[in-house]
């Protein structure tokens, strides 16, 4: 004699609390990126009286293999601190891999240098993680325009 396979059914004690269950669990999944965000991005902020001066680089690419830049610029003292303060509020958005329009690249006082690489509206210091600068994409074309 063939048996019916006996199906247990879900009852209603245990729907009520899989919202809670899943409410509780998006709420430590965030919280767990948050630290890993503020561990591995590692943003250093730009002191605008510590920057000796700035020069700027229009990239262009013949192919994906080959680029190289064409001409630069010195920046003013007013756009090295408009950059400055526009770092320092700039914000995370994750790993991005694209092709500069344009690097950067500050001599500080102490003879350090920092390089940047920025996109048309990301901007990246080190390794891969990206930054938005906060309401304003076209900050690099308009100072490359001024020229």
């Amino acid at each position: 004699m063939i048996q019916k396979a006996k199906i247990k059914w879900i009852g209603f004690r245990t729907l009520k609390w899989s919202p809670i269950v899943l409410v509780i669990f998006l709420i430590v999944i965030y919280f767990l990126n948050q630290g890993i965000k503020s561990k591995y991005y590692g943003f250093q902020r730009l002191d605008k009286d510590s920057i000796d001066s700035i020069v700027i680089y229009k990239f262009k690419s013949d192919t994906l293999n080959y680029c190289h830049c064409s001409d630069s610029m010195i920046l003013s003292k007013t756009q090295i601190n408009n950059f400055a303060r526009k770092w320092n509020n700039s914000y995370p958005v994750g790993t991005y891999k694209y092709l500069p329009s344009f690097t950067l690249s500050a001599k500080m006082k102490n003879g350090s240098f920092r390089n940047f690489r920025i996109g048309a509206t990301n901007i990246k210091e080190d390794k891969d993680w990206s930054y938005r600068f906060v309401f304003d994409d076209s900050f690099f074309e308009s100072i490359w325009n001024k020229k």
